[in-house]
């Protein structure tokens, strides 16, 4: 309310952080420009591709690929009070 006028000046909202937890049909990876691959965007875990794709070829990445999506968690640990999140910043993700 305006304090002089006692008139509604307008509303405004709060947009979630979350809000649907998709964790269990979560199919989605994404590599930064560093070459680490994120299996999860509210965990801090990576798996380093650039290094065997480095070493090794392509080839070497095959297995890299499996242990990262296999180390992919069942679900995030955000609490109700937005605490248990990533210490990464999403920004330094990239996208």
């Amino acid at each position: 309310m305006d304090a002089v006028t006692g008139r509604r000046l307008g509303t405004f909202g709060l947009v979630a952080p979350m809000t649907e937890n998709f964790c269990a049909t979560c199919n989605r990876v994404r590599l930064d420009s560093r070459g680490r691959l994120h299996g999860c965007l509210a965990s801090d875990g990576t798996v380093d591709l650039k290094t065997p794709l480095r070493r090794g070829g392509p080839a070497a990445l095959v297995p890299e690929l499996a242990r990262a999506l296999a180390a992919k968690p069942d679900g995030h640990t955000f609490a109700l009070d937005g605490g248990g999140g990533p210490a990464k910043a999403m920004i330094s993700i990239g996208g």
